[in-house]
């Protein structure tokens, strides 16, 4: 369940970076949730890798 949630705020944090290029009025705000949903899922990512080695 962790490992989905992961994968699904690194997507999530990916396509609001991409979305960033094209909404320039709220570049700095969609690029700051971006970087937070991608930062949340790697650290899942990372919690999850501990229990399966």
């Amino acid at each position: 369940m962790i490992a989905l949630l992961s994968v699904a705020s690194v997507l999530g944090g990916s396509a609001l970076a991409i979305a960033a290029d094209k909404h320039i009025s709220h570049r700095e705000m969609l690029e700051t949730c971006a970087g937070t949903l991608l930062f949340a899922g790697f650290g899942l990512l990372g919690s999850v890798l501990q229990h399966y080695t």
